[in-house]
C-alpha cells in the first residue's frame, strides 16, 4: 500500500506530542523578555528586591551562582524549573534578588528572591508555542555576586527540523556525490566529527554546533587518512582531545585499520606509522574490518569481525598502536560478526552483533573483563543470543546501562530492536520487529536517548515507497509519547531512497544529529539534526 505523503519532504507517522505543560497558578509575576530582555521577580516585606548595582558593587563581588541543569532546556509550548543555588561564601547575607537576562522572543522567566535563610531557588522559563528556538547566552546577576553566565536551548517540537543547524537543519555536502557518513562523535564544545566514505577512501570531516564545515581540520585529515576501504566508527578522548577513527583499508585484502588525529586534524606521530596502525596478513590471516571503537583510558578496543570465513572479534591496541600486553583477543565462531560495542559503568566491555550459525541467524552479545577474559557474571561467560530472527547492523549502550541492538528480520520485511542488560545477566528486556514496508527494512545505527529511552534510525521499503526512518522507544519497548516515528521521503519519487541513515548521535542538549548519505537528485554527505 502506498503511503499517503503530508508534508512536502517529511511523513510523520505518529502523532508529535506538542501539548504546553500545565503548571498551575502561580503568585509569583512572571515578566515576559524579547530578545536581549531581563526578567526578574521583586521581594516581599523585608526582602533586597533591588536590581544589581554594576556601579557600587563592582569590585566587591563575593558570592557565585550556579544552576542544576548546566544546559537547560526549554521546549516550545512548554515550561521548565531549575535549581539556582548561590554560594554566600559567609559574607552574602539577607535575601538575594536575581536578574535574568538575554530571554530570546517568547520566552519568559521568573526567579523568587533566595531567602535570608536559604541558598537556593527555582528559576521558572517558560516558552510559548512562537518563541525563537536555538541557543542563546542568558546571564542571572545579584549584588555583591559573580554574574553567571548559562547557555539555554528553546527547543521545538520533537521530531521536526533544528533550523539553527545550517540555518534548515541539514547538512549536505553536494561537492563529494559519493561521500556517506557512517559514524558520528560529539566534542565537549559542541563540534561533530563524522567519519565514513568519500566513494573510493576514508572521509573523515569535522562540523562546527552551526553545521559549518571546518575547513582547517578537513583539509589536514584529508592528508592523513587511507585512500580505499572505509571509515565506520569514531570516538573523542574528552583530556586530549585526539580524535580514534576505525574501519578497514584494502590493497590486495581489507584489514582492520585505526587512524588518531589531534584535535587539529593532523596524525598523531606517536601511534602506529604516522598515525596509522594497519593489521596484517600475518596477525589477521584472510584480513579483518573494525565496526565499533570505545577509549578505555589510553587503550582503543575495537569490535568487528575476521574476514574468511567471518568470524566476531575484539582487539585491543595501546597508545602506540601496538596490540595491548596481556589482552586475550577474542575471535568468535564462523559466521559470526560484532557490529557494537560499549563499556559498562564498572568497566566491562560489551560486544554484540550477528550469530549465523544457525539458522535463522539472530542476534547476540558476549561481555568481557577488563583483559578481554570472557566474564563470567554475563551468561556464566558465555555468549547469549536472542531469538528474534534478526541480523544486527548496529548498537549501542543506553543510559542506564542496557544495550540496544538494531538491524533487519531474516525472517519479513521488518525492522529489528533487541534490548537487553548489559549491566547484568544479558537478560533480554525486550524484542520488536516493526514492519516497515519492504524488503529494504534495516536499522542501522541507535544510540541513547533521555530517560533510559532508545533511538534507531535507517531506512526501509520496498519496490514502493522508500524512506529513511528514525525511532524512539522507552525501556518498556513501547514507541515513545511525543518524538515517536519519523519517517522521510521524496514525494515526488517514492520508490527511490532520497535518504539514507547510518548513523545517530544524541546531544546533551536536546537533538538528535542523523548521518547518512543522499542518494537521488543533488547526492552526497547528509546530516540532519532534528529536535528529541
Amino acid at each position: 500500500m502506498r503511503r499517503t505523503t503530508v508534508l512536502p519532504s517529511i511523513l510523520v507517522t505518529a502523532v508529535l506530542g506538542a501539548a504546553a505543560a500545565c503548571t498551575g497558578n502561580d503568585p509569583t509575576p512572571v515578566l515576559g523578555a524579547t530578545d536581549g530582555g531581563t526578567s526578574e521577580e521583586g521581594g516581599g516585606p523585608g526582602s533586597d528586591a533591588t536590581a544589581p548595582d554594576a556601579g557600587a558593587d563592582a569590585a566587591v563581588l563575593e558570592g557565585s551562582l550556579s544552576l542544576e541543569t548546566p544546559i537547560p532546556v526549554v521546549a516550545v509550548g512548554k515550561s521548565i524549573e531549575v535549581t539556582v543555588t548561590l554560594d554566600r561564601k559567609g559574607v552574602v547575607a539577607g535575601d538575594v534578588s536575581i536578574t535574568v537576562a538575554g530571554l530570546p522572543s517568547g520566552v519568559t522567566a521568573s526567579v523568587p528572591p533566595i531567602p535570608a535563610a536559604s541558598t537556593t531557588t527555582k528559576l521558572s522559563i517558560s516558552a510559548d508555542a512562537a518563541a525563537t528556538v536555538g541557543d542563546v547566552k542568558i546571564t542571572l546577576s545579584a549584588r555583591k555576586v559573580t554574574t553567571l553566565e548559562s547557555q539555554l536551548v528553546v527547543a521545538g517540537l520533537p521530531g521536526t527540523a533544528d533550523i539553527s543547524f545550517d540555518s534548515d537543519g541539514i547538512v549536505l555536502e553536494t561537492g563529494a556525490p559519493q561521500s556517506s557518513a557512517r559514524g558520528l562523535a560529539l566534542q565537549d564544545d559542541g563540534k561533530l566529527v563524522v567519519v565514513g566514505t568519500n566513494g573510493s577512501g576514508w572521509l573523515v570531516r569535522r562540523y562546527d554546533a552551526m553545521g559549518a564545515a571546518d575547513a582547517a581540520f578537513n583539509t589536514a585529515a584529508a592528508a592523513v587518512i587511507p585512500s580505499s576501504g572505509m571509515a565506520r566508527a569514531v570516538a573523542v578522548d574528552p583530556t586530549t582531545k585526539k580524535i580514534t577513527v576505525v574501519g578497514g583499508s584494502a590493497s590486495n585484502a581489507t584489514f582492520l585499520t585505526i587512524v588518531r588525529l589531534n584535535a587539529t586534524g593532523s596524525a598523531d606521530q606517536g601511534f602506529g606509522s604516522g598515525g596509522t596502525m594497519r593489521m596484517n596478513s600475518v596477525d589477521h590471516s584472510g584480513g579483518s574490518d573494525g565496526y565499533a571503537v570505545a577509549l578505555v583510558g589510553a587503550d582503543t578496543v575495537v569490535a568487528g569481525r575476521r574476514l574468511g570465513p567471518d568470524r566476531a572479534m575484539l582487539e585491543k591496541f595501546g597508545p602506540t598502536g601496538a596490540r595491548a600486553a596481556g589482552f586475550v583477543f577474542y575471535e568468535g565462531a564462523a559466521m559470526t560478526n560484532f557490529s557494537a560495542l560499549g563499556v559498562t559503568s564498572a568497566g566491562a566491555l560489551v560486544a554484540a552483533g550477528t550469530d549465523a550459525q544457525a539458522a535463522p541467524p539472530r542476534h547476540f552479545a558476549a561481555r568481557f573483563v577488563s583483559n578481554g577474559s570472557p566474564d563470567v557474571t554475563f551468561n556464566g561467560g558465555a555468549a547469549r543470543t536472542f531469538a528474534v530472527g534478526c541480523r544486527a547492523s548496529g548498537g549501542a549502550m543506553l543510559a542506564d546501562g542496557d544495550m540496544l541492538i538494531v538491524g533487519s528480520s531474516v525472517t519479513a520485511p521488518q525492522f529489528c530492536e533487541t534490548r537487553f542488560a548489559a549491566s547484568g545477566d544479558g537478560q533480554l528486556v525486550f524484542a520488536r520487529n516493526a514492519p516497515g514496508g519492504g524488503s529494504q527494512d534495516d536499522f542501522t545505527a541507535a544510540a541513547a536517548s533521555d530517560n533510559a529511552s532508545s533511538v534507531a534510525v535507517g531506512h526501509g521499503g520496498g519496490s514502493q515507497d522508500r524512506f529513511a526512518r528514525i525511532l524512539e522507544r522507552r525501556k518498556d519497548g513501547a514507541v515513545s509519547v511525543g518524538f515517536g516515528s519519523i519517517d522521510f521521503e521524496d514525494p515526488a519519487v517514492p520508490d527511490t531512497f532520497r535518504d539514507q541513515f547510518f548513523a545517530v548521535v544524541s546531544t546533551r542538549d536536546g537533538r538528535f544529529v542523523i548521518g547518512g548519505e543522499r542518494s537521488l537528485g543533488t547526492k552526497g554527505l547528509l546530516l540532519r539534526r532534528v529536535w528529541r
